[in-house]
């Protein structure tokens, strides 16, 4: 279902059961999965806001996955010819008012609340929840199932599984919450927890742990502690 006041520019293809609201702006090429919607006012497909590339829209493709929602006047634009791509996966909810810049990487089943500005090229991975209002700086890496204070600024990669709070962002914690809904058992946190006491800035010191649990749980929890310090992350490697 489109209403009538959107404008729609370009190739969008559209999945069974995608609802578009009033006065959205879609440029294409872009694809919005099945069970997708948009909320009044969203503009996807812009081009990048970027001093070398102003009005050199690219053709990258833009794909939204099966039954994020995306809230009022949200903002996604395009990636840059040489980029990665803007891609935001299945079961995420996007709130009002974020800004989503060129070449994000969003992956499946992500929480960005109100008002939260991702800069170029950043990655939130898998389960992650932005706090209404938080910043993530370009290239930074927010790994799976981490939990972001609202209002905080976030400067550097954030281990996964982790809470961080503050400008700049420190960590607090671990999201217990977050990883036990997702299927850690208690003592797994436990381990979690302690890693990051212990030394934060080096997660190899978790995986001696991690072979207690089975394979699934193993996995998750490399999942969650592989983020690594240098700035540029290799996009391919999160998520899997």
């Amino acid at each position: 279902m489109v209403h009538p006041t959107a404008v729609i520019e370009g190739d969008v293809q559209m999945g069974a059961l995608v609802k578009v609201g009033p006065f959205c702006h879609l440029v294409g090429p872009l694809d919005l999965g099945e069970g997708v919607t948009l909320h009044s006012g969203v503009s996807i497909g812009a081009c990048a806001e970027h001093r070398d590339h102003e009005m050199r829209n690219s053709d990258r493709l833009i794909k939204i996955g099966a039954t994020t929602v995306v809230r009022e006047n949200v903002v996604i634009h395009r990636g840059l010819s040489n980029g990665v791509g803007t891609s935001i996966g299945e079961e995420c909810y996007i709130m009002a008012g974020a800004y989503l810049a060129h070449d994000t990487i969003v992956e499946k089943g992500v929480t960005i609340s109100a008002g939260v500005k991702l800069a170029g090229h950043a990655v939130i991975c898998q389960f992650a929840n932005l706090g209404i209002g938080c910043m993530v700086h370009q290239f930074v890496v927010v790994g799976a199932v981490a939990m972001v204070g609202m209002g905080a600024v976030v400067l550097h990669h954030v281990i996964g599984g982790t809470t961080v709070v503050g400008v700049p962002a420190r960590v607090i914690g671990v999201n217990r919450i977050g990883l036990e809904r997702h299927g850690l058992r208690p003592d797994a946190v436990g381990v979690l927890r302690d890693g990051i006491r212990i030394n934060p800035s080096d997660r190899e010191l978790l995986y001696p742990a991690i072979y207690k649990y089975g394979h699934a749980e193993a996995r998750l929890l490399r999942i969650w502690c592989r983020n690594k310090v240098e700035r540029r992350v290799p996009v391919r490697s999160f998520g899997k």
